[in-house]
């Protein structure tokens, strides 16, 4: 997938520091809105691994359908309030001529949603790599806070 027209933003220093490239080169994260969204069920972050920066959507004037692909976005309030993401997060991983896999975490790793885990690779090892709640919601955060950036300035 060619990404150069993409808006880009770099990824917090250390968040996902023990992902695996070898994985796949891009992660989907699809997340739950919360109730103050009740017509839109969900938004998605993605990342480029390999560049290490979250990737918006072409041509999207709007701050959120450039970022998380929905114009309406809002996750839980507990979950801003615990700074934990703790719904269900639906993470699907491709890229890297490596078969796509989907994987749930929901307090950890829930389900094996698609495909199949790389060889070798544990469960607790993803988790630990991409669903940490903490971690999901650091990426939220960061993308919430900096949503209003186009994308295409110099870092």
């Amino acid at each position: 997938m060619d990404t150069s027209k993409f808006p880009k933003m770099k990824l917090p220093e250390g968040l996902f520091a023990n992902y695996k490239l070898a994985w796949g080169k891009f992660v989907d994260f699809n997340l739950e809105n919360g109730p103050s969204c009740p017509d839109t069920a969900g938004f998605i972050i993605s990342v480029d691994m390999e560049t290490r920066e979250i990737l918006g959507n072409e041509d999207k004037e709007d701050n959120n359908e450039r970022w998380f692909g929905e114009r309406d976005v809002a996750i839980y309030d507990h979950y801003v309030a615990s700074r934990k993401y703790d719904g269900i997060a639906y993470v699907s991983i491709y890229g890297n001529d490596t078969a796509t896999w989907d994987v749930e975490f929901h307090g950890g790793f829930d389900d094996l949603a698609g495909g199949e885990l790389p060889e070798g690779v544990t469960e607790d090892e993803v988790y630990e790599a991409i669903g940490k709640e903490a971690d999901i919601y650091q990426l939220y955060e960061f993308v919430w806070y900096n949503k209003e950036r186009s994308g295409f300035e110099e870092e």
